[in-house]
């Protein structure tokens, strides 16, 4: 009788668990695709932040020649950054 007794109340316990642990388990599988959407945005954001960069580059070439290096400089850093997200975002992937 008590044998019994413990054995249910050790199916009603596993069950109690595995409500928590499978809504776990959807939560993070929910958490790690809405990082990697929200990781996508922010590339997309860099990307047109590079395009700007460069557009600004082109315009400084033909309205003031004299200040290219700068804004050359500025474009180099922003490839450089945008070449260290890409590596970041590829190393959190794995």
């Amino acid at each position: 009788q008590e044998l019994v007794q413990l054995h249910q109340e050790a199916l009603s316990l596993r069950e109690a668990c595995y409500l928590p642990a499978q809504l776990k388990k959807k939560s993070s599988m929910l958490t790690k695709f809405l990082d990697q959407e929200g990781g996508r945005l922010k590339l997309e954001k860099h990307l047109r932040g590079r395009e700007v960069v460069a557009k600004l580059y082109r315009s400084v070439a033909q309205q003031a020649p004299e200040c290219q290096a700068i804004a050359g400089r500025v474009k180099t850093d922003m490839d450089a950054a945008f070449a260290n997200l890409q590596q970041l975002q590829a190393q959190h992937q794995r």
